[in-house]
């Protein structure tokens, strides 16, 4: 009887099991099903997609802006001066370090210019100066050359009245006038044209336009010079919006004489605009100071700086 009731134990036992490893193999079966099926959902999903909906994007490594090279261009911007050269950075600079840490340490440059073989006329001349980032952002500074020499007095005057030299003006419409003549004339100004143009002779500058001439009455010119030269005043509506803001620029005022000479004089002006200001871009030259005065076939050195640093604050500004 016992043994009975042993073998019936056994069989439940037995078959409680069997149910029980029965369900899990029905669940898992029923899980893995429900999971295919989801897979091929998403799948399914995906492929009705377009890449760029499900694909996640990783932010960028944010990469820092280094100056990679100075160029210099004669007579006018890089789009219309006379390309001279450029250098790299890497010279040492222990002023910079000092004020605006060790990652700006070897910012410095050095480029001598030689200009015999470049036949300048004598009289002003505009040197162009470039810093260029990796990133292809540009920052540039103009200087006047003056090439000294005995000119040739041809017998023309011209004068700017309006903007005076190196005035700060807003990137506005703005008048430039003054007065032109050619002394070697006695009934009449002896001039019939008047053209300006911006950062650069009239081979690589920018053309403004022509002025419109002898229509405004100068009686002290008159007195000055003589009755012939009363109507010797000038003058062009120009937008100095169109030109980059907070930068040097220089104006070119071209006469032109009635027997066909040229002969011109430059005005330089600094325009300001608070708003497009960028600090962190700087760009400096050791001997900026004034021109650079040279003989014909001279040559200059010229020798500075530049960064883009990253700051909240102004670096300039640290005590």
């Amino acid at each position: 009887m016992l043994a009975i009731l042993l073998v019936i134990g056994f069989l439940f036992i037995c078959g409680f099991a069997a149910v029980g490893i029965y369900n899990k193999v029905v669940k898992k079966s029923s899980e893995e099903a429900a999971a295919t099926e989801e897979t091929e959902e998403i799948i399914e999903t995906l492929q009705e997609m377009e890449p760029e909906e499900y694909l996640i994007e990783e932010e960028p490594e944010e990469i820092k802006e280094l100056v990679e090279k100075i160029k210099f261009y004669l007579n006018g911007p890089e789009e219309s001066g006379k390309f001279l050269g450029e250098t790299g950075l890497g010279k040492p600079r222990e002023d910079v370090e000092n004020i605006f840490g060790p990652d700006y340490a070897n910012t410095g440059f050095e480029y001598k210019i030689r200009f015999g073989d470049l036949n300048l006329k004598l009289g002003i001349n505009t040197l162009f100066i470039y810093a260029v980032t990796y990133q292809g952002n540009s920052k540039y500074l103009v200087k006047k050359i003056n090439i000294n020499g005995e000119k040739e007095y041809l017998g023309t005057k011209i004068f700017v009245d309006n903007p005076k030299n190196y005035p700060t003006i807003s990137p506005d419409k703005i008048t430039i006038q003054g007065w032109a003549i050619n002394e070697n004339f006695e009934d009449s100004t002896g001039i019939d044209k008047v053209e300006i143009y911006l950062d650069g002779t009239m081979t690589n500058g920018i053309f403004l336009g022509d002025a419109n001439y002898g229509t405004i009455t100068r009686e002290d010119i008159g007195n000055a010079f003589g009755s012939q030269f009363v109507q010797s005043g000038y003058y062009l509506e120009w937008n100095a919006a169109d030109c980059k803001a907070n930068e040097d620029h220089f104006l070119f005022v071209y006469a032109h004489t009635i027997n066909g000479d040229w002969d011109y004089v430059v005005s330089e002006i600094y325009i300001f605009d608070e708003e497009s200001i960028a600090d962190n871009f700087i760009l400096e030259i050791d001997n900026a100071q004034g021109d650079f005065e040279i003989e014909p076939n001279g040559s200059i050195n010229i020798t500075g700086w530049s960064i883009v640093f990253e700051s909240s604050e102004n670096a300039l500004d640290k005590p």
